[in-house]
């Protein structure tokens, strides 16, 4: 039996601070369910907000800062929460990992740019 390891991430540059991105990210791709806690500082001085319930056992996650010069992004993560307490007992060969780093990154394009908002977001490729 094969088990799915679904997993994105995509990076873009934003004029716009980590809870506006995050608000429209919210509304457009998840329905609503926001993204918080700011003020949990997850990662060392970077800023980051999450939605704080599983989507299909996926977490969600926004990191990072805005503006547009070098060094300056956010990356929208959705990965497995807990995989490893859930499916620990198989090996490697039996997990099929399914990336949808493309599927995010065409999301995000399409949203910011059929909002009125291409100023605001900037894409940038990662794999």
């Amino acid at each position: 039996m094969s088990i799915p390891f679904i997993k994105g991430t995509t990076t873009f540059q934003s004029s716009l601070s980590i809870v506006e991105v995050g608000a429209i990210i919210s509304q457009k791709v998840f329905g609503g369910l926001v993204l918080k806690g700011l003020e949990k500082r997850i990662y060392d001085e970077v800023p980051i907000i999450f939605i704080n319930s599983e989507i299909l056992g996926l977490r969600v996650v926004l990191s990072g800062y805005s503006g547009y010069s070098e060094g300056n992004h956010f990356v929208l993560q959705i990965s497995p929460h807990g995989f490893s307490k859930k499916f620990g007992k198989f090996v490697k060969n039996d997990i099929q990992e399914i990336k949808l780093n493309e599927y995010l990154k065409q999301l995000m394009e399409y949203y910011f740019t059929n909002d009125g908002r291409e100023d605001v977001l900037r894409s940038m490729v990662i794999d």
